[in-house]
């Protein structure tokens, strides 16, 4: 999943996740968040506080 490649790169730090979503093509940001846990076993919002730290 691209996605998590723009959640990693700092770079997007102040952009909320949920118009980072629309433009990666989710349809709403619960879309995204699904399908992220499905993959990656945790949210985007946990994977971007983890690396935050």
């Amino acid at each position: 999943m691209l996605i998590h490649g723009t959640l990693m790169n700092r770079s997007s730090d102040g952009e909320p996740i949920g118009p980072i979503a629309l433009n990666w093509g989710f349809k709403d940001l619960q879309h995204l968040s699904r399908a992220f846990r499905r993959k990656y076993g945790r949210s985007p919002r946990s994977l971007r506080a983890g690396r935050m730290h």
